[in-house]
């Protein structure tokens, strides 16, 4: 498999909500089941995000 990437990747550090930019709006992550299984076990004010934003 070849990887390519920019070169300022490992420089590259993500705001947030502070960038200026919406490159990444939009994107879905595929999760194993595991891993959905491990997320729907989350307790505390990030659970409802996770369970809002996962379908």
């Amino acid at each position: 498999m070849e990887i390519t990437r920019p070169d300022y990747y490992k420089e590259f550090s993500c705001i947030a909500g502070a960038c200026p930019d919406t490159c990444c709006a939009g994107w879905q992550i595929v999760i194993d089941d595991k891993s959905l299984k491990k997320y729907k076990r989350v307790k505390g004010t990030f659970r409802n995000r996770l369970h809002n934003d996962i379908d």
